[in-house]
């Protein structure tokens, strides 16, 4: 009996082209040319909800082009979420 595809299959050209481009960003110049105060960060991020649905290529894009250019390159582990734990 055939396997059945996994879902992320049909999803894999574009979560290339989202790390690609988030990569990118990353080592860009760009990524110190946009701040943002927290309180507009948050007006990005509180919307409501779409009356229909949207596919995963039209999120992506709605995300690199609102929220992609206020991301900042931090180079500190805590930062990331890692923590040295101290003996």
């Amino acid at each position: 009996m055939p396997s059945t595809p996994s879902p992320l299959t049909a999803l894999t050209p574009l979560l290339q082209e989202v790390i690609a481009q988030s990569l990118a960003f990353k080592d860009s110049e760009d990524v110190f040319a946009r701040r943002a105060t927290p309180h507009t960060l948050r007006d990005l991020l509180l919307e409501d909800l779409p009356e229909q649905p949207a596919t995963a290529q039209a999120i992506w894009e709605d995300i690199s082009e609102r929220l992609l250019p206020y991301c900042v390159k931090h180079e500190q582990p805590p930062l990331h979420g890692i923590r040295r734990h101290r003996r």
